[in-house]
């Protein structure tokens, strides 16, 4: 059988579908606590830093060696410059919208200092990193595990997209409590989920990562920065 460039041939096998949910789930979890790892061990934190840039490290460092280890991924995990014919005017009104609902968060913030060090950590890392783990990796993986093109270029919300958009928001609705333990906070959570549906749609509809990413970068950076002006 054969495709045009943007597409590939996928198996409907039920047992190989589960294994690729399953996969999703074990990579999750590996990189949370790759994340994680830094605030139980104080060696791997960068001594002055007040953001989790070895975390970050680490993870990308894991998407990495996911990446170098499957020809596959690296083909369908939306790493390209190219964007998808037709695609550019959706992803420029997201990247708007994100941009705008970022400052006027950010006015409703306290105003806080002005670290440099905050700005170019929110500049680069969750960008990236969360992008590459949720609408890269875990996204081309779901989406062949349900039967679809990670590379089908197409205005599509499925099941793939709703599954990295609700782990992505309980990764961050998820928090550690201030008596220990974790607790669920139901802002952040829908926050996220619904900026993770957004990426998951530019994502699919122009076959990169590159606009989710500015996306990202656009609610993160603004937010941050109108608050340290104030």
């Amino acid at each position: 059988m054969s495709t045009d460039s943007n597409q590939e041939v996928v198996s409907n096998e039920p047992a190989g579908s589960r294994l690729r949910r399953w996969l999703f789930l074990g990579f999750l979890l590996i990189d949370q606590f790759l994340l994680l790892l830094p605030h139980f061990v104080t060696g791997l934190h960068i001594p002055g830093a007040h953001w989790n840039w070895s975390g970050k490290i680490m993870s990308l460092a894991f998407c990495c060696l996911v990446l170098a280890f499957s020809p596959w991924l690296r083909q369908n995990a939306g790493l390209r410059w190219q964007q998808a014919r037709g695609s550019l005017t959706f992803s420029i009104i997201c990247f708007f919208t994100c941009l705008g609902y970022s400052i006027a968060l950010g006015f409703r913030e306290g105003p806080v200092s002005f670290p440099l060090e905050t700005l170019l950590f929110q500049i680069f890392m969750p960008s990236i990193e969360e992008e590459l783990v949720f609408r890269g990796i875990g996204l081309a993986w779901l989406e062949r595990a349900y039967g679809k093109s990670a590379m089908s270029c197409r205005f599509r919300y499925g099941m793939a997209a709703f599954s990295t958009a609700l782990a992505f928001g309980l990764v961050h609705g998820i928090q550690p409590g201030d008596h220990g333990g974790l607790v669920f906070e139901y802002v952040p959570f829908l926050r996220t989920f619904v900026a993770g549906s957004v990426f998951a749609l530019v994502r699919t509809r122009s076959g990169s990562l590159l606009w989710p990413m500015l996306c990202h970068t656009a609610i993160n950076v603004p937010l941050f920065l109108v608050a340290m002006m104030r």
